[in-house]
């Protein structure tokens, strides 16, 4: 007979409230009102396959040759094959778009014709930001007209016009990327802005600013006299300016616009409402360091395009990059500044799952100058060749001291794994491990003896040394991914016991209340799979059903919904719906469910074994005096070890 887990036997779970606020039955209503095919077929072309059981195409995720892409129509879920990326109408608007899951909810909404719904009133203070946020992006949009205009038609902007025209801008080029002008007055805006919009809303859209010198408001300083090339969000609205000083004036030749709660410059990357398109398809995204630089390459037909605002590349726009590329490729000019700005990336991504490449261009060349001298298609070609981050910063390193030496070596050595012990998540990865290989190879440096170094700097660096000690936690790089990869006869016996869980209830939802009753979430040692469990005992506590829709519903993260689609696939080819066909006569409980339910439970009474032994060895000696506490501990272990020699005697 199965034991039950510690008591309470069942967890008490407070009701979870959505991030977003909505209940699950908007969500799935927008999902039932969203046709899968259709909505892929926006993107990707889809032929009818099986019947039009399921529909296939090119996967918009990797470079795809033969259709790998498969919808579901009858499941609400899609998956490719190949680079096993999957999940529902939520996830794929999330991963084509670019965006988060609210705001893939809302596109979805509006797509459908179905209205947010307010799940309570709002509170005035609610109600208050909602309007300024409205206004703001309202006003923005205006400024960015007005300015714009002024570019195309005002005598005042004839100096912008010129200027932009020698630099090879087209008016029609102008228009296609709303470059604008702003007068050489501090209240242009201001004077035509009349009642339009409040003056807290322009000022938290940092369009004005309060003067340092006497009451009132003037026009921002970014804006005057400067040619305006407007910043818009990946959605393409406008959230910010950037302003080009004109040629002939003195003080920073570009300004970029103050942050605000619409715009921050570490989050926010120039012409990505445009480029995404192009990254999407090539896989690859080229970041630059200016406006100019960007649509420059934009009209010379390299669209896979953004750029950085005055700040070096983060981690949040990696983030949004990895949702749409594989590769992401720095150029930087070929000067000194360009060459520093390189080296200082390297060490901030290396354990980052992304190919990041660094292309530093020849003879101290912008990308623009690089363009004019040598064309578009030399340029692809350096892109191609650029260096993978790891190489570039060797090979700087070998022209700064030399392979001649063993010192020079072994300082190469000492640079190259301080750089690999700063990388946050790299320790234990299978990158980290390819990379110790290549410099062993290259230093020609035992590989242990590297490894070891590596441990001693990591060490140093966090002040401790840390026990190699067992645990279930996956590796930072993209863990879901990497389980998913594995699959099922991948994984390990932990894993494999857990999935199994998972791939029953996603099959037999009707059976959670006797799974819940035996085990806790705690007891899953993967975290993902610890994690969609959770999820479970929280819809079965709640009284919904815990099917497929409903956990996509609760799941906001992409990663877990696709683990959810894979575990389904894998449930169907492994015929789980099948095994649960044999049922134990006295309970009517499915054997195979039981058998996934003992290996569980016998797990955790193993852990409680070990934990029991190890408090006997803590304070019991063959010379002492056993107490009562160590009598009861005795007998627990008694009892296991009998409970294991019988388990074998039946297995």
């Amino acid at each position: 007979m199965l034991s039950a887990p510690p008591e309470p036997r069942i967890r008490q779970l407070k009701e979870r409230k959505l991030s977003t606020g909505l209940s699950p039955d908007f969500k799935e209503t927008v999902r039932a009102r969203t046709n899968l095919v259709e909505l892929v077929g926006e993107t990707i072309s889809l032929q009818p396959h099986r019947g039009g059981a399921d529909y296939v195409g090119l996967c918009p995720f990797h470079q795809d040759n033969n259709p790998s892409f498969h919808v579901y129509p009858d499941r609400q879920s899609w998956r490719c094959w190949v680079c096993n990326e999957g999940g529902d109408c939520f996830s794929f608007v999330e991963k084509t778009e670019g965006i988060g899951f609210f705001d893939s909810l809302k596109l979805l909404a509006d797509r459908a014709g179905v209205e947010m719904p307010r799940r309570m009133a709002p509170s005035p203070q609610q109600q208050q930001r909602k309007n300024l946020r409205d206004e703001m992006f309202s006003a923005l949009t205006w400024a960015e007209e007005q300015m714009h205009q002024c570019l195309m038609s005002s005598p005042q902007a004839q100096q912008a016009r010129q200027y932009l025209e020698g630099r090879g801008y087209t008016r029609d080029q102008m228009a296609q990327f709303r470059l604008g002008y702003h007068p050489d007055n501090w209240e242009w805006l201001l004077g035509q802005v009349a009642n339009r919009y409040d003056m807290n809303a322009l000022e938290e859209a940092r369009l004005i600013a309060r003067r340092k010198n006497g009451p009132g408001y003037s026009d921002s300083h970014i804006f005057i006299d400067r040619v305006i090339f407007p910043i818009h969000d990946a959605r393409g609205r406008t959230i910010s300016f950037g302003g080009r000083l004109m040629p002939g004036q003195e003080g920073p030749k570009y300004y970029n616009g103050n942050e605000s709660s619409l715009f921050q410059k570490g989050e926010t990357l120039y012409g990505y409402h445009l480029a995404k398109d192009a990254i999407r398809r090539s896989r690859t995204a080229l970041v630059v360091e200016g406006y100019t630089d960007r649509i420059g390459l934009h009209l010379a037909g390299i669209e896979n395009v953004v750029g950085v605002l005055g700040t070096a590349l983060t981690e949040q726009h990696v983030s949004q990059l990895k949702l749409i590329a594989d590769s992401v490729v720095l150029v930087y000019d070929g000067d000194a500044a360009g060459q520093m700005n390189a080296d200082r990336v390297v060490s901030k991504f290396l354990a980052q799952d992304v190919d990041l490449k660094i292309l530093t261009l020849p003879e101290g060349l912008d990308p623009e100058e690089y363009l004019m001298a040598y064309g578009a298609d030399q340029f692809q070609t350096l892109v191609e060749s650029a260096l993978e981050a790891w190489e570039f910063k060797y090979r700087n390193l070998v022209k700064k001291h030399g392979l001649d030496s063993e010192g020079s070596r072994q300082t190469i050595l000492n640079e190259m794994l301080s750089l690999m012990g700063q990388a946050p998540n790299l320790a234990g990865t299978n990158r980290e491990d390819s990379l110790i290989a290549r410099l062993s190879q290259k230093t020609a440096v035992r590989e242990d003896k590297v490894r070891k170094q590596l441990k001693n700097i990591r060490s140093k660096q966090s002040g401790q040394f840390t026990a190699n000690e067992p645990t279930y936690e996956e590796p930072a790089e993209n863990p879901v991914k990497r389980l998913i990869q594995a699959g099922y006869a991948g994984l390990d016996s932990h894993q494999k016991a857990e999935t199994e869980l998972l791939e029953i209830i996603l099959t037999a939802p009707e059976w959670m209340n006797e799974i819940v009753n035996r085990i806790h979430p705690e007891e899953l040692h993967n975290p993902h799979l610890r994690s969609l469990y959770q999820i479970c005992c929280d819809l079965h506590e709640r009284g919904e059903s815990v099917d497929r829709n409903h956990l996509l519903n609760e799941l906001e993260d992409a990663d877990l919904k696709q683990l959810v689609v894979v575990l389904e696939d894998w449930s169907h080819d492994r015929d789980i719906q099948g095994k649960l066909a044999d049922r134990v006569t006295e309970t009517n409980i499915p054997n195979y469910l039981l058998q996934a339910l003992q290996v569980l439970a016998w797990r955790r009474e193993e852990t409680e074994h070990d934990r029991t032994r190890g408090e006997i060895a803590g304070y019991t000696s063959a010379e002492d005096q056993l107490t009562n506490t160590d009598q009861q501990l005795l007998m627990r272990a008694m009892e296991f070890h009998k409970k294991r020699i019988q388990n074998k005697s039946t297995t």
